[in-house]
């Protein structure tokens, strides 16, 4: 079972090439991170480089995250469990893996949507000491 105490920390990806927009392409490092009472930060760095090391800017949100049922889909690995993400945009309705108490995988949904995104993303995020 999942629970906020157990989240609760810095969780990190490692440099990642992507592209989400034609604004915003290239290398990119996310990290959340959450409290023990749900708040969280998500912060995306965006850089220039494969080595991340040349910044080009930074996406950040803040909110709240409400953990729900477990999930059972062919996506989603055993100990998965619905994710809420409240922020000043809206509620995202996704999901959250923990695996080995180091990594989690996340889905995000589209904000304010009743669908929800229970495909969990290919990146992994490492809990930071």
């Amino acid at each position: 079972m999942i629970t906020l105490a157990l989240l609760a920390g810095i969780w990190s990806t490692t440099c990642i090439q992507t592209q989400m927009s034609p604004d915003h392409q290239g290398f990119v490092v996310e990290s959340y991170h959450i409290q023990k009472d749900g708040s969280y930060e998500f912060k995306r760095s965006w850089f220039r480089d494969s080595k991340c090391s040349e910044p080009s800017g930074t996406d950040t949100e803040s909110g709240i995250l409400e953990l729900g049922g477990k999930i059972s889909s062919f996506f989603s690995p055993g100990n998965s469990y619905e994710a809420n993400f409240s922020s000043e945009g809206g509620i995202d309705l996704g999901a959250i893996a923990l695996r080995e108490n180091d990594y989690i995988m996340v889905a995000r949904g589209v904000k304010n949507n009743n669908f929800r995104n229970t495909m969990l993303s290919l990146f992994q995020y490492k809990k930071q000491p």
